[in-house]
């Protein structure tokens, strides 16, 4: 039984060498037909339902209907998510207004101890100026204009860039509560009249 095997392959030798001669010349057109039939037979058919003979208004009804459910369910989908971005991006906003507002808070608590000792800086200066033994103070009094002079700190600073960002990307419309969008407008409009 071995040897049948042996003999089976020895009656029919394979031929790994190509049918053409190596030095031959194969023109394009018949290797891109040879390609083009091969393409041809592995290709696959599929039969599509509208191809089986006439339809009836009930099939064009149900084809319009689901079109027009898938559409209309995708708008659905992208409405909805452009009103998740955009409470999201209100969420941001507003986390940021509320650091900026902090930030001012602090800025403002500084300047009010700022302020406070130069009021106190002012007011002995006039009581001394407006003592009748001024004369006697007059090394006081100098200490006192100089230092008042150099304290002078305008409260210029505040923090506007959430406010900038959103007045001039349009995004104040974000805030949904008119209240404190109205709130928010007037506190920037304040400070910068101010």
């Amino acid at each position: 039984m071995a040897d049948n095997i042996y003999e089976e392959h020895s009656d029919n030798p394979t031929n790994n060498q190509s049918e053409n001669h190596p030095n031959e010349v194969i023109p394009a057109n018949e290797t891109e037909a040879i390609a083009t039939n091969q393409e041809t037979e592995n290709m696959e058919v599929h039969h599509h339902a509208h191809h089986e003979g006439k339809k009836s208004w009930k099939s064009y009804f149900w084809e319009f209907l689901m079109l027009f459910l898938a559409v209309f369910c995708g708008f659905l989908a992208e409405y909805q998510l452009e009103h998740k971005i955009e409470r999201d991006r209100e969420v941001v906003y507003l986390k940021n207004l509320f650091e900026d507002l902090k930030d001012d808070v602090n800025h403002y608590a500084e300047y009010d101890s700022i302020s406070f000792q130069y009021f106190s800086i002012i007011d002995s200066l006039m009581m001394l100026m407006k003592s009748a033994d001024r004369d006697k103070h007059l090394n006081r009094i100098y200490y006192l204009e100089r230092a008042a002079t150099m304290n002078v700190n305008n409260f210029l600073s505040y923090n506007s860039r959430t406010y900038e960002q959103m007045k001039h990307s349009g995004h104040l419309r974000l805030i949904r509560n008119q209240q404190v969008a109205d709130s928010i407008s007037a506190y920037y409009f304040f400070i910068t009249s101010a």
